[in-house]
């Protein structure tokens, strides 16, 4: 059975695919092809500390990779797989590196897949196909819609395998992920080879060829084919492919073992060789043993004893049989483990929950405990606060009576102060009245004399107010002229200056109109016309401009006259 179809990345480093620094690189291929023994371990992380020390995060991440991969081919050995997958799938989700993540979450599935552990294995992935969709992520849709077939692939369920395996290629398609495409299309190939439907995995395999795009992927489709057409008795195409397998042998470490050892006892059995085709079959069915019985049964029949044939096709019915009891037996006990691991997941629930009242329970507890003792110091307060209440009233009483004896002392005192003060308020009185007479007599001459004064430099005052409104009035009398000369000169001016500019106007109009039929004398003529208009209306400026600076200089308070002889040029 196939056991996933090119899931892992290759690693025959053409071009460093996996995009890993050139100086680690030798290092990955090295512990990637060791990554089923024990020498894996230490060269993995070796070259992960090599490659954080460089700042290489895609060597960083294989090297975890290869480590995940070392517990992967360990068989029953979930809890490894486990150990491995949970840092590796957090530092790729950590670095962003979606291929690597939908990687590792499609060697889980393979994995619960491997262990017939299918419902658990569908579980993960709805769960991360929604995630995908919400996401958004079509690459990870895709590796995950083809893992519904993988998983379908195991369970036996053929048909429903072939349907999610196209549903991927349809994905593929509308994606631009059409590198991938060729391994969908021998997926299908071999769901037919296990139904026994040679014509259909031979048409599977010849759609997967044009999409092929490295060597590696066009042997594997040339392997399903020469097998397919072994099955269906086309010898002649059979030994053509057979050839180019020859041709372009490569090392398989998968499923495709199986292939190329089917493929090698079809050439056994058509070149006679029996007892290498027998010994070849008996290799197939430790493996499988339903692909065993499609050799047995190829073999009988090419061989002419057809009773042996068909006991081993009732073997393979059979067989086929027993792998839906198989598989019902594994749901069972899959569907057992899920139950069994939400049960304790829920025991683990309540037994947190617990622990959270017992914890709030023990919180409620010292938070009395601290009123209590609150309240007891709020007493103890109080009592202290009573005390020294007590104390100051006491204190309080005694400084009253000092106070009461030292208000009548200080009132006999100030008895005293005041028989003092008004005596000697009375001799200040006395004195102050007679400073006061004589000051009064001092401003009374002096208020004399300063009014003297102000009269004079009032009359003075007058006088000069009296020169400037008449000279304000000279200069308002002399606005109001120059105002009215303006309004007369713009007066006149605005016909001096429209009367030319409208002949300009129309000279221009009709020397630019394209329908005038003037000759050439017409023309000059209008043209002296028009310089005429132009100096008549540029002396109409000139005075304008003339007239404005009278009016300045007669605004400002230059006699008319004066300004119009300066005027002149």
């Amino acid at each position: 059975m196939l056991t996933f179809l090119s899931v892992a990345f290759s690693a025959t480093a053409q071009n460093n695919p996996q995009r890993i620094s050139d100086s680690l690189y030798s290092a990955y291929i090295k512990a990637y092809n060791l990554r089923k023994t024990p020498q894996a371990v230490p060269l993995a992380d070796s070259l992960r500390h090599a490659a954080i020390a460089i700042g290489d995060r895609y060597g960083e991440c294989y090297a975890m990779q290869i480590l995940f991969l070392h517990e992967f081919y360990k068989p029953d050995n979930f809890s490894g797989v486990e150990r491995t997958f949970k840092p590796y799938v957090e530092k790729v989700k950590a670095y962003g590196l979606a291929t690597l993540y939908y990687y590792a979450v499609s060697m889980k599935v393979a994995y619960y897949s491997r262990q017939k552990r299918y419902i658990e294995a569908f579980i993960y992935l709805d769960e991360q196909t929604k995630q995908a969709e919400k996401n958004g992520d079509k690459e990870g849709l895709c590796s995950l819609y083809r893992m519904k077939g993988v998983i379908q692939h195991f369970r036996g369920e053929l048909p429903q395998a072939i349907a999610s395996y196209k549903q991927a290629i349809d994905m593929y398609e509308k994606t631009g992920y059409r590198r991938y495409i060729s391994r969908e299309y021998l997926s299908i190939a071999d769901c037919y080879r296990m139904e026994g439907d040679f014509e259909s995995l031979v048409e599977a395999a010849e759609e997967a060829r044009p999409y092929c795009v490295i060597q590696d992927d066009r042997t594997n489709v040339a392997i399903y084919e020469c097998y397919g057409y072994f099955m269906l008795g086309r010898y002649q195409e059979f030994l053509d492919r057979y050839e180019y397998i020859q041709t372009h042998r490569q090392k398989m470490d998968n499923s495709y073992v199986i292939m190329n050892k089917a493929v090698e006892a079809c050439r056994a059995i058509y070149d006679s060789r029996n007892d290498d085709a027998l010994r070849l079959i008996d290799d197939i069915s430790a493996v499988s043993p339903e692909a065993g019985y499609n050799m047995y049964v190829a073999y009988y029949k090419f061989n002419g004893d057809y009773m042996r044939a068909v006991e081993y096709m009732r073997k393979l019915i059979l067989a086929h049989c027993s792998l839906n009891e198989k598989t019902f037996r594994h749901d069972r006990d899959s569907r057992d483990r899920v139950f069994r691991d939400q049960r304790l997941e829920a025991e683990r629930e309540r037994i947190i929950n617990s622990n959270m009242h017992l914890q709030l329970s023990n919180v409620e507890m010292s938070l009395h405990n601290s009123s209590l003792e609150l309240g007891r110091s709020r007493d103890a307060a109080r009592l202290a606060h009573m005390k020294a209440g007590r104390d100051s009233l006491s204190y309080s009483h005694q400084q009253l009576l000092t106070r009461q004896l030292r208000d009548s002392l200080s009132a006999q005192n100030l008895m005293q102060q005041v028989r003092d003060r008004r005596e000697r308020t009375e001799r200040l009185v006395q004195s102050v009245l007679l400073v006061a007479a004589l000051l009064v007599m001092m401003m009374t001459f002096v208020y004399i004399a300063s009014r003297r004064r102000f009269v004079a430099k009032l009359n003075v005052a007058n006088a000069k107010l009296d020169e400037g409104i008449r000279n304000l009035n000279v200069a308002m009398d002399r606005a109001l002229q120059s105002g009215r000369m303006k309004t007369l000169f713009i007066q006149n001016m605005s016909h001096e200056l429209r009367t030319p500019l409208n002949a300009i106007v129309g000279f221009s109009q009709l020397l630019t109109s394209s329908g005038n039929e003037l000759d050439d004398t017409e023309k000059k003529n209008m043209a002296k016309i028009y310089s005429r208009q132009l100096r008549i209306a540029d002396n109409a400026c000139k005075r304008h401009s003339r007239h404005d600076r009278l009016a300045e200089w007669t605004l400002h308070g230059e006699p008319f006259q004066h300004a119009c002889q300066r005027d002149v040029p």
